[in-house]
């Protein structure tokens, strides 16, 4: 696979919206072949998207490559990820992080500091208390 966004063919360099991300880890929790009323239904307490917007979601996602869809039946289509949930989030937080940093060595190093201060936070179970 890949190491970066930036080697990755173009039609999967754009950020996923919001919408796009609950959609795609729908999919990914609900596994290979999944119906888009599956995917629907999975959504459906999280977000206000509708039947027919998921499944523009879902094919804004094929045409990017971050899923496969298969026809089965005359009106079923089955959606499978292209990526792991691991993968997905790795060339996205890259690609958000040099869009952030650029060449700034001082600011990198400011999100370290950040990133390690919600590790800790994370391991003491107090990941978002506020201060």
């Amino acid at each position: 696979m890949p190491k970066s966004l930036s080697s990755l063919p173009s039609g999967r360099r754009q950020l996923l919206s919001p919408m796009e991300w609950q959609v795609l880890k729908a999919c990914v929790r609900l596994g290979p072949g999944t119906s888009t009323s599956q995917i629907f239904r999975e959504v459906q307490g999280n977000t206000l998207l509708d039947y027919r917007h998921v499944g523009v979601l879902l094919r804004r996602l094929a045409d990017r490559r971050y899923m496969a869809v298969a026809k089965q039946g005359p009106r079923r289509l089955a959606w499978t990820p292209e990526v792991s949930a691991e993968k997905m989030i790795y060339e996205n937080m890259r690609e958000i992080t040099r869009e952030l940093v650029g060449d700034d060595h001082q600011l990198l190093a400011t999100m370290r500091g950040v990133l390690d201060e919600l590790e800790a936070e994370i391991a003491d179970g107090s990941a978002g208390d506020s201060n």
